[in-house]
């Protein structure tokens, strides 16, 4: 009897669990009855733009230290105020090196967006733009070292690498967004993506 009353007692537990999962479910009738911040692909969405905000501060970060890094002064054939020595870096970079460094970054952005769209199709998008914006940030705090350790072309293969690691977002971004927003919202929640690009100052 007693075991007859506990397997009653857990049916019951199960159905009354069951039922407030379907008054959950049933709350809203239609998908535009909920809220959109609390809708799955708004996160998506936001999770987007910061990954695109970062991938782009990731590729222009170097074209602003690049300034601050070269000695102006020894590579200039101009003279120069006291003032601008004080600013001038410690690297004593030609123009035409300063061009290959700040290169080098795209030509791993380049290789990897074609195949990384191919194999998004059988292996998703949810890894790859994991994976890449982690090799992307994690070689960023390399390049104080690369630069004074292996020169030109030390910091050349660490944004190298870093291309490499960004490539994936483009193609993964387009992935989510065909997976996750229904057609009509798409190119609202394209430009709230792309929007992570221009949001970077």
């Amino acid at each position: 009897m007693a075991d007859a009353a506990g397997v009653q007692d857990s049916k019951g537990v199960t159905n009354r669990n069951r039922s407030d999962q379907e008054a959950k479910m049933e709350r809203y009738e239609s998908d535009g009855q909920i809220p959109r911040c609390r809708k799955t692909r708004f996160f998506v969405v936001l999770m987007l733009f910061s990954g695109m905000a970062n991938a782009y501060v990731m590729r222009t970060n170097m074209s602003v230290a690049i300034v601050a890094m070269v000695n102006h002064t020894a590579i200039s054939h101009t003279k120069s105020s006291a003032q601008s020595k004080e600013r001038d870096g410690d690297f004593e970079w030609s123009y035409k090196l300063q061009g290959y460094i700040l290169s080098s970054f795209f030509y791993g952005y380049v290789i990897t967006q074609i195949p990384f769209g191919l194999m998004i199709k059988y292996y998703g998008a949810r890894h790859f733009l994991g994976w890449g914006m982690m090799i992307n940030s994690l070689a960023a705090f390399f390049i104080p070292i690369s630069a004074r350790s292996g020169g030109v072309v030390g910091l050349c293969v660490v944004r190298f690498i870093q291309g490499l690691g960004e490539g994936p977002i483009v193609p993964c971004s387009h992935s989510l967004l065909a997976q996750w927003v229904p057609p009509d919202e798409r190119s609202l929640a394209g430009a709230a993506v792309y929007a992570g690009a221009s949001s970077v100052p």
